[in-house]
């Protein structure tokens, strides 16, 4: 792996990490003022953001695959 293909995989996995973060925050806090209790609330906020994140680099990698 060159120089850019690692600064490249770098800055993709810093912005995965950002937005996996602002969804759990996002989605706490909605699901609370929704009114539900603490435990489903943060089982679906831990839950639901590797999966958003795992379809968007699986349609990479299948989009980009050569």
């Amino acid at each position: 792996m060159n120089q850019k293909q690692m600064t490249n995989a770098v800055v993709a996995g810093g912005v995965l990490a950002v937005l996996a973060i602002g969804m759990f925050i996002v989605l706490y806090v909605i699901l609370g003022s929704a009114g539900l209790d603490a435990a489903p609330r943060l089982f679906v906020s831990m839950c639901a953001p590797p999966a958003v994140l795992a379809l968007i680099v699986g349609g990479y990698a299948l989009t980009r695959r050569r």
